[in-house]
């Protein structure tokens, strides 16, 4: 078989047919909507005792979405590594089409330690969908003072 200077010698690997196939009438594309969730941050005093996030779908998705969340340290450190929130995780199912918050609540501890100022976490959402919020735990303690002076 003679080959053209301008093409390589055909290998095991090359194709014998064309790339592209005509066809007939053009088909419309299917638009695909991709779903999206919220995750809506949080603030409270520390003396509230729960700081609530909310996650909701905005009601595009045709199947469930299936997700996890967890808290993570920030500013604010969770129990098991100090004393501001206990930490949280878990998982949820969003329903076709539903655009309800679903509430995630996390236990903040109402210390008597000024932080100087704001504590933040992060909840942080995995799964068909994610994202990501911060929570704040005002700090409502004044700060301490030494009895001796």
């Amino acid at each position: 078989m003679r080959h053209s200077p301008n093409r390589p010698p055909p290998s095991k690997f090359t194709r014998r047919r064309p790339l592209y196939h005509r066809a007939g009438p053009v088909e419309a594309l299917e638009q695909r909507v991709v779903p999206t969730i919220m995750v809506m941050g949080a603030t409270a005093n520390e003396a509230a005792g729960t700081l609530t996030f909310f996650i909701m779908g905005d009601g595009t998705n045709t199947s469930p979405l299936n997700l996890s969340y967890a808290t993570v340290d920030g500013t604010a450190i969770s129990v098991s590594f100090g004393d501001d929130f206990t930490a949280v995780t878990g998982s949820i199912t969003i329903a076709p089409g539903d655009i309800t918050p679903h509430s995630i609540d996390v236990s903040i501890n109402n210390d008597t330690v000024d932080e100087g100022g704001n504590e933040e976490l992060t909840l942080r959402v995995t799964g068909d969908e994610v994202g990501t919020a911060t929570g704040t735990i005002e700090d409502d303690d004044g700060g301490l003072t030494d009895p001796t002076d």
